[in-house]
């Protein structure tokens, strides 16, 4: 009766939670994954290595396999950034023209849905398993980098995203290393249509736009992303961590990063976009002085989680400013109070890093829905005359 009462118990308490069995947050890490059995596991290794490290990345030859390498790795990390090295789909596409997911040996890949592929594969349900389980944690503002030809296309990409809360990069078109000299530079092409981001399930238009990792389409419609040579993430977000460009007034900006020095004391400082090699960071930029530049030390992976930067007053007048962040290593000797590309972090390099304070949805939906009400109205108005 003990016994079973205990059983109920439980339970009622994983009813109430949604299911999810909480578990302690580790430090995010990078991690990568060479897919084995479809050919090129050479060059799938070789860069896998060169984006996480020699000691930070696994083969998988299916889809258990995948999850099993996640998992183990989440028993000392949470994951920050995880790169995927994989085969994926002709222009035809795989069975159904569907674009189902990661190629791995035969048919026991990870796919959207494992219906009709061998039982070694693995699908998007079995990953929400294991994150409702504890077992596989996604850091928040967590980056998936995904080189399958055309992987981008159907809703692989869009539905991971959303199961892992954070941001997916996948190819949409053909994908391979750029090479100059003989030298793979860390760029990856998606050729004859753009690379695809995606923020939690939503997909972002022109996300070169916003977005240091992405070059600019050419003519044929062909651009890259960096793998490698990364440097720091440095990226503006919500409280939870999920990327966020653009804020209304009563918003509040945080900030997360990965890839910094480990275990060491920086400062945070919002500045006016552009921000240079070498320009002296400026205290009257900083639209909340009482919050920054604020002073952050780093975890043992040279990584923090979001803090908050700025709470924009609920009365702040639009004014569509843009800014960057710029996360200044601390006891840099002449660099210290500088931007240092050698040694900081920064939200964003070439492009903007965010803009506020912005509109409100609302005050600019209902006058355009009022707007678009008094057009119908005069136009079936003349149509009854």
């Amino acid at each position: 009766m003990k016994n079973k009462m205990m059983v109920i118990v439980f339970a009622i308490v994983v009813a109430v939670c949604g299911g999810v069995i909480e578990t302690q947050a580790m430090p995010p890490g990078t991690f990568a994954i060479a897919a084995h059995g479809a050919g090129a596991e050479g060059a799938f290794d070789g860069w896998a290595k060169k984006t996480a490290g020699a000691q930070k990345w696994r083969s998988a030859s299916t889809g258990d396999e995948f999850l099993t390498r996640l998992e183990d790795f989440c028993k000392n990390n949470d994951i920050g950034r995880l790169s995927i090295f994989s085969h994926g789909w002709t222009p035809a596409g795989g069975p159904g023209a569907t674009f189902p997911g990661l190629v791995f040996k035969d048919d026991k890949g990870f796919y959207i849905n494992k219906v009709g592929y061998d039982e070694e594969a693995a699908d998007l349900s079995d990953l929400q398993a294991k994150i409702t389980e504890g077992k596989i944690r996604f850091a928040p503002g967590s980056i998936i980098w995904m080189n399958g030809c055309r992987v981008g296309c159907g809703d692989f990409a869009k539905r991971l995203s959303k199961i892992t809360g954070g941001t997916v990069y996948a190819a949409t078109g053909s994908c391979g290393p750029q090479v100059i000299n003989g030298q793979e530079t860390g760029l990856f092409s998606s050729s004859a249509s753009p690379w695809g981001k995606w923020v939690n399930g939503v997909k972002i238009i022109n996300p070169n736009k916003t977005d240091d990792y992405l070059t600019t389409p050419n003519n044929l419609g062909t651009n890259y992303l960096k793998f490698w040579d990364l440097g720091p993430t440095v990226r503006t977000c919500d409280v939870d961590g999920r990327e966020k460009n653009h804020f209304c007034s009563g918003e509040k900006v945080h900030v997360n990063a990965f890839g910094l020095a480990p275990t060491t004391l920086y400062k945070i400082w919002i500045q006016d976009d552009p921000v240079g090699e070498g320009n002296t960071l400026v205290g009257g930029e900083n639209p909340n002085t009482a919050l920054t530049p604020r002073s952050i030390t780093t975890d043992v992976n040279g990584n923090f989680a979001p803090l908050m930067v700025w709470s924009i007053p609920k009365n702040a007048p639009v004014t569509y400013h843009k800014y960057d962040i710029v996360i200044d290593k601390q006891g840099d000797g002449a660099n210290t109070g500088k931007y240092n590309k050698a040694s900081d972090g920064i939200d964003s390099a070439s492009v903007v890093g965010f803009v506020a304070p912005i509109p409100e949805f609302s005050t600019i939906a209902i006058p355009a829905g009022a707007t678009l009400l008094l057009v119908f109205l005069i136009s079936r108005r003349k149509q009854k005359r």
